[in-house]
């Protein structure tokens, strides 16, 4: 496992497939750094890699780079749920904004296989504490009302000059 340091798109991508530990700024020890699995767009399936499509296709409308998301709440039978998140920020997403679709959705529990949520990082860095704290918090909110447990996943995408590299939180 490698320690992050702000690098570019060649050196995260030298860790493709692999656990890459980042240091942060309340991190006590290095126990306590956030693990994520570094990857790029041709790891992703087509479902993955239309969620990325999607934020990216939304940016380059608008005049400055904010925070967008994307929701994929994965059927047992295969067929997947998109639902974009807008947002007007460039540091962060409300992660209750971007839960509420599954709140909304008319598949049941027993129903989901996993959820997926897609964001881009502006500032090009893997995913943040907060990140990994919000998927925290939903496994936990969902799993109270849920026993069927189903799985969380976050991924940030960071654009290095056309170079993506995506990270994920979460067992694959």
């Amino acid at each position: 496992m490698a320690i992050w340091r702000h690098w570019e798109a060649n050196d995260y991508l030298a860790y493709e497939g692999e656990l890459l530990a980042f240091e942060t700024p309340d991190s006590e020890s290095p126990r306590d750094w956030p693990v994520v699995e570094v990857l790029s767009p041709k790891r992703l399936s087509l479902d993955e890699n239309m969620a990325v499509s999607l934020i990216f296709d939304e940016l380059s409308k608008r005049s400055r780079e904010v925070e967008l998301g994307v929701l994929l709440i994965n059927r047992s039978d295969g067929k997947t749920e998109i639902h974009f998140i807008n947002n007007e920020r460039r540091d962060a997403i409300d992660g209750n904004a971007a839960i509420s679709p599954l709140s909304r959705t008319a598949i049941s529990a027993d129903r989901i296989a996993s959820v997926q949520f897609f964001h881009n990082h502006p500032s090009r860095g893997p995913l943040s504490r907060a990140d990994i704290e919000i998927v925290k918090r939903w496994s936990k909110f969902f799993g109270l009302d849920n026993t069927y447990r189903f799985p969380f996943h976050m991924y940030s995408v960071s654009n290095f000059d056309g170079k993506l590299v995506v990270f994920h939180y979460g067992s694959r």
